[in-house]
């Protein structure tokens, strides 16, 4: 059976690798704003394992938003 291709993750991980060649940092605060934004839709997080919202609340958020700010920061701070 056939894997679908990733192309979204392929793509991201093509910009992610050319903008720290080219030294600019602001995709990767691109990249934690996404994960931030998408683990709250989800309920999901993932540090060094899998923490869901519903069973770990305060870790839950403090990882979320560690995501948000080094996002906000790279957007900011970046080069």
């Amino acid at each position: 059976m056939m894997k679908k291709i990733k192309w979204f993750t392929i793509i991201s991980l093509i910009i992610l690798i050319g903008g720290t060649a080219m030294g600019w940092y602001r995709v990767w605060g691109v990249l934690f704003l996404w994960w931030g934004i998408y683990e709250i839709i989800m309920g999901r997080t993932f540090l060094v394992e899998d923490i869901r919202r519903d069973d770990h609340v305060i870790l839950f958020w403090l990882i979320t938003l560690m995501w948000l700010v080094f996002g906000v920061l790279a957007l900011v701070f970046g080069m």
